[in-house]
């Protein structure tokens, strides 16, 4: 992910410094007079598509660093757990030994220089060494696994490190883009403006006579007669334009005040419902700013279900519906990258966090780039 989404990032940004300089360039070589053309239209909703792509990167970023601190995590749990094996292994093999010898000791009454004596003794080490043999063979085994574990633990650090370097540099060229967004935006603004300025008609001076006085009016109603011969304008014809093509037909929505599928659902609709009107914020979820899919999270965090703070994790990682088996509380996915998600709250409604500059709001859950629905448990 990290090399991908930073390259996409970094043209991103390219293609947004582009239009900044060409806005700002056009604004500059506006003239008092003469032929002005009009700006290019800009396309604010695509660059914030495009923040919201690069937003929901930096979301995978983030989790997958969660995901590799987790598995470091249990690693390091594995580790602790083969030391302290070893621990009491080497404990008890210690506490044989001792009571061997102890005993040993305690039950015989020959002196130390007895044959039988002798003999019994090495009987008893004999014994020792064979009880002891398993756990030397346990405790060989473990500091092996140990080691396989120490080695494998590096190389999860590691990659741990990589991804947060990268979660580190989407991060930052999502900031990049935004403050580059901002200026491109402005700079269209001030074009569209100085354009609008130098496209309207100077105001034409009244004729003046020689002695330098406006004329008077000869009718006597104080009007200037019309020219003889000047045909009067007739009625304006009305502008003939070609039958617009209608837009595709929009599925029908599941049936109205559909009630949601549990509980569970039910209070992740009125947890988005409380959200509403607070201000979009890429890689939050709440309490005061959210993105997409750290709403839907956030949401079916109160209703009991947990999910990852990335929209393609929770695109795919619950049973699918299709539009109209859609159910309030269902999660709705957009983009064929799957970069965009709402919560479904019915009647054909969602509630979102649509992209940077706007606000958690309801909108209609049907677009054009509607993938499926998902249903969380």
């Amino acid at each position: 992910m990290p090399s991908n989404a930073l390259n996409l990032s970094r043209r991103l940004a390219a293609h947004v410094a582009t239009v900044a300089v060409a806005a700002t360039f056009a604004l500059g070589a506006l003239a008092p007079a003469g032929a002005i053309a009009a700006p290019a239209p800009s396309d604010p909703p695509a660059d914030a598509e495009h923040l919201e792509i690069v937003a929901e990167q930096y979301n995978f970023a983030r989790v997958r660093v969660e995901r590799a601190t987790a598995a470091l995590e249990a690693t390091d749990r594995r580790i602790e757990a083969a030391h302290l094996r070893v621990q009491l292994v080497q404990a008890r093999a210690r506490s044989r030994a001792a009571s061997l010898y102890v005993g040993a000791g305690a039950t015989t009454s020959f002196p130390i220089g007895d044959g039988q004596h002798v003999s019994d003794v090495r009987r008893r080490s004999r014994y020792l060494d064979a009880a002891e043999a398993p756990d030397r063979a346990l405790v060989d085994d473990l500091q092996t696994v140990m080691t396989q574990l120490r080695t494998e633990r590096q190389g999860q650090r590691a990659a741990r490190d990589l991804l947060e370097r990268d979660a580190r540099s989407a991060a930052a060229m999502k900031q990049r883009l935004e403050t580059l967004a901002a200026q491109a935006a402005a700079a269209a603004r001030a074009t569209q403006q100085a354009f609008e300025a130098a496209a309207k008609p100077a105001a034409t001076p009244a004729p003046t006579n020689l002695a330098g006085t406006q004329p008077r009016p000869t009718s006597p109603t104080g009007a200037t007669p019309p020219s003889v011969g000047t045909p009067r304008p007739g009625p304006a014809r009305p502008p003939t334009t070609p039958n617009p093509t209608p837009p595709p037909p929009t599925p029908e929505p599941p049936t109205g005040n559909e009630p949601p599928v549990s509980s569970n659902a039910g209070a992740a609709v009125a947890f988005a419902r409380a959200q509403l009107g607070k201000p979009y914020a890429f890689a939050t979820a709440g309490p005061s700013t959210f993105d997409c899919s750290g709403l839907t999270m956030a949401a079916w965090a109160s209703g009991g279900v947990r999910m990852p703070h990335y929209s393609g994790s929770q695109a795919t990682m619950f049973s699918r519906v299709s539009y109209d088996q859609l159910q309030p509380g269902d999660i709705v996915v957009f983009y064929s990258d799957l970069h965009h998600v709402g919560l479904y709250i019915g009647g054909g409604m969602m509630i979102h966090a649509p992209q940077t500059g706007d606000v958690v709001k309801i909108a209609p859950a049907w677009r054009d780039n509607f993938q499926w629905g998902v249903r969380p448990h």
